[in-house]
């Protein structure tokens, strides 16, 4: 077992041994990973324009690498008292990296006051303490093996002379620096224990220079009521005095880019002064709205055909630039707009030489969001159905339900179509925006589409309420079938013309329905059987022998059409049921009257090309439903198995 050369630790362990009885058991620890004692911070640096005698400071001992088996440790410490001098120290009990977290303990001397000072000689002195468990193992668990010991407070005693530093080590690596693990004594010998000591260095340094003059945004706060509202910000200098010798000033502003856009720099007139710039300036700014956001400004002094400058130099206040910001977005947000120096900087003197400066002073930016209705750019109709080929037919672009607190003044859309269907005609504007000011209207036509733009200029006030933004016509150049969607896209609405809002859109549809009348002429009378159907139909033709109509329909290929055929009662009619074959299959049609001359019948075709016949039971002129029945039970052109009456149709 190691000797325990410390006085302090000795008490305490006594104390303990005494009241519970406990004998020490001797441990080994392992010499590959030897506890860590040091001190943090390592390196104290201090600059004498920072710090003043009687300032104090901490720092804090610290174990590492121990075994969880911790009952003991004892520090002892020497330094220069005539540089820093030991004022107290303190057991960081509450702290949960403390060794002894949540255990009691004994510490010798008592803190927080009573370090163990002893004066060594004139410039070295110790402190020495101690702290260990108490009651110990296994009356409450050992400590960690890693954490905080303790922290020791100092005081600077001595500020260093003009160019010099005054240095001293607080050093912990002597042999009462040790641990007690499991009861054996650890760090008298060398090398059992890693001790690590700090270095406090104080170094002269000149006072700095007492900055005069900054720049600050006014106004310092800003609430904006809408978004799209441009606003300026003045970037003021402040308290410049003559004896500066200012001749340049650089900064940059910075803001988020997702809220707020600078659009423009305009330089104010503070450095460009015939009293003090007689030769004006040169200024440099730009604008950066894609990285963060910033707007960057320079501006300098011209010197006289010498290179030099001649006083008087600038004095006073005033403004050096403005910036132009446009709020993007209808978001609640509170940001600030700050101003930084440019590559560290913001003043240069005469001598080249730049000024030292205040922070500067920022802008708060404010905007509370309101909701604001969508608005609507819609097909009207939604849906077109034509009948003919050449038949010509509008349709109107609207904007409905916009609020006038969008303050558009800008629209554009582009409508596409099916060039094979349609032929577009022509475009004009519409009353709804020319109702608030003047409008710029154009348009582009493309193969399969036409692009809108109308601009809104030296508007009455803010467009709202629903109208026709623009009238489109188009002439039908092909029979069934014929369906496409008349579809909005690339559409934007803004305000401030380049500020887009967001918004609905409701798409259009085109569609044909052919309507054919078919003159059938038995004997010396005529007769017209009326179709509607959006596939393509041949003219119908009677048979007479077999009392019924036949026509082919064509479609695209895997969709389901229909089709409205009304026949002439006089013509051919049902006494009990209509028989209606499509492609060789029978179909359902739903049979209603007209009136007392005309049936219409109303079934669904499978596209692609289909023969389609309606099969009556009486004809002009008129056949036995009995012949009728037997001529068409022998035709080969239809299968016996699709050709029956069936009994639940409804009688007329």
């Amino acid at each position: 077992m190691k000797k325990v050369k410390s006085a302090l630790l000795v008490a305490a362990l006594v104390i303990a041994i005494t009241l519970q009885l406990l004998g020490l058991t001797i441990k080994t620890v392992s010499a590959q990973e030897p506890p860590h004692v040091y001190v943090e911070p390592s390196n104290i640096v201090f600059y004498s324009h920072e710090i003043n005698i009687g300032q104090r400071f901490n720092v804090t001992i610290m174990l590492a690498n121990a075994t969880d088996e911790v009952e003991g440790v004892q520090i002892y410490m020497t330094f220069d008292p005539t540089v820093i001098n030991a004022t107290r120290w303190f057991v960081p009990s509450t702290d949960p990296e403390y060794i002894f977290y949540g255990r009691t303990t004994s510490t010798l001397p008592s803190p927080p006051n009573d370090v163990g000072y002893a004066q060594i000689n004139s410039t070295n002195a110790r402190i020495q303490v101690a702290i260990n468990l108490f009651p110990t193992y296994p009356s409450q668990d050992y400590g960690n093996g890693t954490g905080k010991i303790c922290l020791i407070e100092f005081e600077v005693k001595q500020l260093p002379s003009e160019g010099n530093t005054l240095t001293t080590y607080i050093n912990i690596d002597h042999s009462d620096t040790y641990l007690i693990i499991a009861g054996d004594f650890i760090g008298d010998d060398p090398g059992e224990v890693q001790k690590t000591s700090a270095l406090y260095t104080l170094i002269w340094s000149a006072p700095p220079v007492t900055p005069n003059i900054w720049l600050e945004a006014s106004p310092s706060t800003y609430e904006a009521i809408k978004p799209g509202r441009p606003f300026n910000i003045d970037i003021i200098i402040q308290n410049v005095s003559e004896s500066d010798g200012l001749i340049g000033v650089q900064f940059e502003v910075k803001y988020d880019s997702t809220y707020l856009e600078a659009a423009e720099i305009y330089p104010g007139d503070f450095l460009n002064n015939s009293l003090w710039a007689p030769y004006g300036t040169i200024q440099s700014y730009y604008i950066d709205n894609f990285i963060g956001g910033r707007a960057v400004y320079g501006e300098f002094i011209l010197p006289n055909e010498t290179g030099e400058w001649n006083p008087p130099f600038p004095s006073g206040n005033g403004k050096v630039a403005t910036i132009t910001f446009i709020p993007l977005l209808n978001e609640t947000v509170s940001l600030n707009i700050t101003i930084e120096p440019l590559f560290g900087e913001f003043f240069l003197s005469k001598d080249g030489e730049y000024l030292p400066y205040y922070p500067a002073k920022e802008c708060q930016y404010q905007y509370t969001a309101t909701y604001i209705p969508e608005p609507t750019i819609s097909v009207e109709p939604n849906i077109y159905i034509s009948s003919t080929v050449g038949e010509t037919f509008e349709v109107n672009i609207t904007l409905n339900n916009l609020d006038e607190r969008w303050e558009l003044d800008y629209a554009e859309f582009k409508l596409g179509f099916d060039e094979a269907l349609l032929e577009m005609l022509n475009v004009t504007e519409g009353s709804f925006l020319s109702q608030f000011g003047d409008t710029t209207f154009a348009y582009e036509e493309g193969t399969d589409f036409v692009k809108v733009n109308i601009t809104l200029a030296h508007e009455t006030e803010a467009p709202n309420g629903s109208g026709v933004l623009a009238t489109l016509r188009f002439n039908v150049t092909s029979r069934p079938p014929a369906t496409c969607e008349l579809q909005l896209y690339d559409t934007h609405l803004r305000y401030s013309e380049v500020n887009e809002f967001s918004h609905n859109l409701e798409n259009g549809y085109y569609t044909m329905h052919e309507r054919i009348t078919h003159e059938i002429t038995v004997d010396t009378s005529k007769f017209y059987i009326i179709t509607v159907s959006n596939g393509s139909i041949s003219p119908v033709k009677l048979d007479l022998e077999h009392q019924l109509l036949k026509f082919n329909i064509t479609g695209l290929e895997g969709e389901i059409g229909f089709v409205n055929i009304t026949i002439p009662n006089n013509l051919l009619w049902a006494d009990g049921n209509w028989l209606v074959i499509v492609g060789g299959e029978e179909v359902d049609a739903i049979v209603t009257a007209v009136n007392s001359t005309h049936t219409m019948l109303y079934f669904n075709v499978p596209f692609s090309t289909k023969t389609v016949y309606i099969v009556g039971t009486g004809v002009i002129p008129e056949f036995s439903s009995l012949t009728l029945i037997l001529i068409f039970l022998l035709s080969a052109s239809l299968s016996a198995t699709a050709i029956r009456f069936r009994l639940k149709r409804k009688r007329f």
